[in-house]
């Protein structure tokens, strides 16, 4: 293959990923559909252990990607808009 045909071929790529709107995040730029296990914990305030153990367990799911874990992105929204709904407002919490 041609240093030409592999430039357009990797110029071409990304608009077609960037047709695909449910993967766009603010000002047309790609938003990741997975991320590792280091950045979902940081993303939600955990460990990357905990992720693990939150895989393990059913809370989140998770994608072996070769080698590694991935989490997807839709899994931590879900789990963050479950655990807000959970939270009870201040007025219904018993005073102490």
């Amino acid at each position: 293959m041609s240093t030409g045909s592999l430039s357009a071929a990797a110029t071409k790529a990304p608009r077609e990923l960037q047709a695909n709107s449910h993967n766009l995040g603010q000002l047309g730029r790609l938003r990741p559909l997975a991320v590792g296990l280091a950045q979902a914990g940081r993303i939600i305030g955990v460990s990357k252990f905990t992720i693990r153990r939150m895989i393990s367990r059913g809370v989140l799911r998770g994608v072996r990607a070769g080698r590694r874990w991935v989490v997807p992105v839709t899994s931590l929204e879900e789990f963050l808009s479950v655990s807000v709904e959970a939270v009870p407002n201040s007025d219904e919490r018993p005073q102490s």
